[in-house]
């Protein structure tokens, strides 16, 4: 069962694009999104290679991505809003 965890600080609007679109013959930009569990006052870096994203409304702040864990490999999803810049990931 996956565990959620919550994004307190992550990369701009800017920054997803160019991860999503930037050319594939390079090595995949990886993004940063600094992780902090439930109640926990230390928080962690995640670093996550964006394979897809989907705009959840129309404000274009609000992304659903999917992607991969750049240590592991191992597949990763989640939530995040480009304005407050917090969210979700679950691992």
């Amino acid at each position: 069962m996956a565990t959620q965890v919550n994004i307190v600080d992550g990369p701009s609007k800017f920054d997803l694009m160019l991860a999503l679109f930037e050319n594939r013959t390079r090595p995949p930009k990886t993004l940063y999104f600094r992780c902090q569990r439930d109640d926990k006052m230390k928080t962690f870096l995640l670093s996550v290679n964006i394979t897809s994203l989907t705009r959840e409304d129309a404000s274009a702040e609000s992304w659903k991505f999917e992607g991969c864990f750049t240590s592991t490999q191992r597949p990763v999803s989640g939530q995040f809003r480009t304005d407050t810049r917090k969210g979700y990931v679950l691992i």
